[in-house]
């Protein structure tokens, strides 16, 4: 059986559930794509259900997803590999976007290959309030999206190490012309 849609004027077969319906398929499509982008614009789930604090989608779908993920993405390797290469990808884009901001090389050796260097937190009053007490794609994350604020400079991993074990770095030692004082036993 064959019908008219009132929506275009196409002619469409009447399948399955548009059987009801007086729109054809890419009518319908694109009428539930302009209530979903217009629910999203409202701060609804897609489906229209107001999502509860903090979140974009409500509890259904929100489950819904997981399951998805749980049952098609996980047990594909093919879909994990790319999921792996994607997100090593945007970890390495963060890390030399922060790095870009705060210098490319550590400010104490000079040491520039991104192997070797980190974030490091000036005050150390940061980690304790939590503000930014994260360390890897997480900081670098929260750093971008704060606007990278001051409080933060690239150390290489071994000036890093010793300023949070020791409280100083051996080369500002060196540089201030100080001797290390070795302790017997």
């Amino acid at each position: 059986m064959a019908t008219t849609c009132s929506k275009c004027g196409q002619p469409f077969a009447v399948v399955g559930r548009y059987g009801t319906k007086s729109w054809c398929k890419p009518c319908h499509k694109e009428n539930a794509a302009a209530r979903r982008k217009e629910n999203r614009a409202h701060g609804l789930c897609h489906c229209g259900v107001a999502p509860e604090t903090g979140y974009k989608l409500c509890a259904k779908h929100r489950a819904a997803l997981r399951t998805t993920y749980r049952t098609k993405h996980a047990v594909d390797p093919v879909w994990m590999a790319k999921r792996i290469a994607r997100s090593k990808t945007e970890a390495l884009e963060l890390k030399r976007a922060a790095f870009a901001a705060y210098g490319d090389a550590c400010a104490c050796c000079g040491e520039a290959r991104v192997e070797f260097l980190s974030i490091d937190h000036i005050d150390p009053a940061t980690v304790k309030r939590g503000t930014y007490g994260r360390s890897g794609v997480g900081l670098y994350r929260m750093l971008k999206r704060a606007g990278y604020p001051a409080g933060f400079r690239v150390l290489c991993m071994n000036c890093n190490f010793a300023r949070g074990q020791f409280g100083y770095c051996p080369h500002e030692r060196e540089t201030s012309g100080l001797v290390e004082v070795r302790r017997a036993g």
